[in-house]
């Protein structure tokens, strides 16, 4: 019986001495859950705006007509963009104002508001994360791998080594993927405006 309680104190000690408690805000893990969402949402408008296009080759008869093909594929890339951002900005408020309101009558959840360049760098920074499905949806050929892509990201975004709001909460890190993200974005649209369809 002795052991046994020794053999709780010494666990109990180790948990709080290697595994520091862990308070969690709502809007937090409401934010990281809103992340992840529109990371996998931005995967299927990828795939069904662009990559079901090349896929079935029906990009070719948008080319023939006497466009720039870049402004037809900068404008496609536009309204993904602008799409998520629209979204992010209006969910991120109806978000707030909600958990404010509950944070009132129920005791358990809790608000608390960061600072909002803090806020926006992170909502770019995962819409240019984001955008890394592009890449693999053109290398590939292929939607499945577009949407399997966006979750793997999604997993990488969620993942809370560094702060329990997830791993693009650092500032430092979401500039870093944001920088990555626009540099793979960039690269993936040069080949598409460069390469040949029918090969």
């Amino acid at each position: 019986m002795e052991q046994l309680d020794l053999f709780w104190l010494v666990r109990q000690n180790l948990v709080k001495c290697c595994f520091p408690e862990i308070k969690l805000s709502t809007t937090v893990v409401a934010g990281m859950l809103l992340r992840a969402v529109f990371i996998i949402w931005q995967g299927v408008l990828i795939a069904k705006i662009i990559i079901e296009e090349y896929q079935n080759r029906t990009i070719a008869l948008l080319f023939r007509y006497p466009i720039d093909r870049a402004k037809l594929i900068y404008a496609k890339i536009a309204v993904i963009f602008g799409s998520m951002f629209a979204f992010y900005i209006l969910s991120s408020i109806f978000q707030h104002i909600s958990i404010f309101l509950l944070s009132k009558q129920m005791s358990y959840i809790t608000y608390h508001f960061e600072n909002l360049a803090i806020q926006m760098m992170i909502i770019l920074s995962t819409i240019f994360w984001g955008m890394i499905p592009l890449t693999v949806g053109i290398w590939r050929n292929s939607i499945i791998a577009t949407i399997v892509t966006a979750i793997i990201i999604t997993a990488t975004v969620s993942n809370s080594q560094g702060q329990t709001a997830g791993l693009i909460s650092l500032p430092i890190v979401a500039i870093l993927l944001g920088l990555v993200g626009v540099s793979f974005t960039i690269i993936t649209v040069k080949k598409m405006i460069t390469s040949d369809l029918y090969n």
